[in-house]
């Protein structure tokens, strides 16, 4: 699901939390409408996948780009993988197949219900 994320140009596969159960996608994350929208698309074309819930807390697309030029502009710490470990699990089984997997219709997308933070029952 994230592979296919991260191949559709212009959406962040990162700005995406997802659950998978059973053929249903939950979709989480803050992104603008369009990306939630381009989001499910993809999520709903993957082979598999019999449903998409939408989970999103929408922000606008300015608040977006304020968003992403200050995660630009945070330090990020190096981390390299060691070149001289060994690599474990290269050398695919018989199990893996380079045929293409069968073409389905994309499943339906759906808005989760209305979320509401806290318990509702508590004092105000």
């Amino acid at each position: 699901m994230k592979t296919a994320l991260i191949a559709e140009k212009d959406i962040s596969a990162n700005d995406f939390k997802v659950v998978a159960e059973r053929g249903s996608v939950y979709l989480m994350g803050l992104v603008t409408m369009d990306e939630g929208n381009r989001g499910a698309d993809v999520a709903s074309r993957v082979p598999g996948v019999t449903q998409v819930v939408k989970v999103f807390q929408y922000i606008q697309p300015q608040e977006a780009a304020a968003a992403n030029a200050a995660a630009a502009t945070a330090p990020v710490a190096a981390s390299q993988p060691d070149a001289a470990a060994a690599t474990v699990g290269t050398i695919p089984d018989s199990s893996v197949s380079a045929r293409p997997l069968e073409q389905q219709a994309p499943a339906p997308v759906t808005n989760s219900n209305a979320v509401h933070p806290g318990n509702p029952k508590a004092p105000q």
